[in-house]
């Protein structure tokens, strides 16, 4: 059974002399993701600035918003309404081409990259030798990379399905909350009298609106904090899946998850304190660089990194002893059969 000072130290050995290598690898990682990032949303806003900017420019040119009157301010709204009905199509044209785009993004940079990236570090824990940065890039080669794309995405529609239900019960007190203060708005229009004095009197009709409200609330909470663990045990669940992949991307998208599964079982809370282990780092870091998020991960991140690969190499020993898996099913081959 491995435990967290053990995968640290080993972590700090295979970064001995490579710890520079490691900040490069990430960084690399996080410049490519990043500068297409950059790149997607700068032509999204470059395709629907024009429109917007000719649509938008006469109508708040000529409005004379300090000095305007109610029935101005009304007919002014009326305007903006009808240039956002005029133009509504062209912009879910736009719209729907980077959400295209963002998506091809996600499954063809971002996703093999993240296995790249974790196979260099998983490389670099069993390496005598410095690993090439090329590993970074490996899962692009012929024959990996689909598989490789159909394992990653399986894993993230699974988590995200599994966080599906926490985020349509916020998305539901996000609505109840705006129709709650819209009717709360229309009776104090309607000017009912002493309206603080009768807000929690059941026989009134804002009582038993705010009653049914926090009802609302509240239950939603509950699914959302009971989801949001699910959420967050499955996610520990799935994380030995781009590991897999590393070690064979062959090894099935369906299979993979399975196998991720069943090698975390009996380990989630461990691996979780690990993470938590990292929060004395993150916050040092912020502090001294000012809080730039990714300082941690250029900086912390090949500790991190090459400590998650520990894991999963003793997460992987247990599960061969245990005959859940066998290492030439992850692509090794036995040194007598060479």
């Amino acid at each position: 059974m491995w435990n967290r000072a053990t995968l640290k130290q080993r972590a700090k050995a295979a970064l001995r002399g490579r710890y520079g290598s490691g900040i490069l690898i990430i960084f690399l990682s996080g410049l490519i993701t990043t500068v297409f990032g950059a790149v997607l949303w700068q032509a999204s806003v470059f395709a629907a600035a024009p429109t917007l900017y000719s649509s938008f420019a006469d109508l708040f040119r000529n409005a004379d918003l300090q000095n305007a009157d109610p029935e101005a301010m009304r007919l002014f709204a009326d305007q903006v309404l009808e240039v956002v009905r005029t133009i509504g199509p062209q912009m879910l044209i736009v719209s729907g081409i980077v959400l295209v785009l963002s998506f091809l993004f996600y499954l063809f940079v971002k996703l093999i990259l993240s296995v790249g990236l974790t196979r260099w570090f998983l490389r670099n824990s069993e390496s005598e030798y410095e690993i090439p940065a090329s590993v970074l890039f490996s899962p692009y080669r012929s024959g990996q990379f689909g598989a490789t794309v159909r394992g990653m995405f399986w894993r993230d529609l699974w988590q995200f399905i599994w966080g599906l239900p926490a985020l349509l019960a916020t998305t539901w007190v996000g609505g109840i909350h705006y129709l709650y203060g819209k009717e709360i708005y229309e009776l104090q229009e309607a000017q009912i009298p002493n309206l603080l004095d009768l807000s929690f009197s059941l026989v009134t009709p804002i009582g038993t609106l705010s009653l049914a409200y926090f009802h609302i609330i509240g239950i939603a909470s509950v699914v959302t904090l009971i989801f949001g663990v699910i959420s967050l045990i499955k996610m520990y669940s799935y994380r030995m899946v781009p590991y897999i992949l590393a070690d064979n991307p062959h090894h099935g998208a369906l299979r993979t998850l399975r196998l991720s599964k069943r090698m975390t079982r009996g380990h989630k809370g461990g691996m979780f304190f690990l993470d938590l282990s990292f929060i004395g780092w993150l916050i040092l870091t912020l502090i001294c660089c000012f809080g730039l998020p990714f300082a941690f991960w250029l900086l912390v991140g090949p500790y991190y990194r090459a400590t998650q690969a520990e894991l999963y190499g003793a997460v992987r020993t247990d599960a061969v002893e245990r005959g859940l898996v066998t290492m030439e099913a992850l692509g090794y081959v036995r040194k007598d059969a060479v």
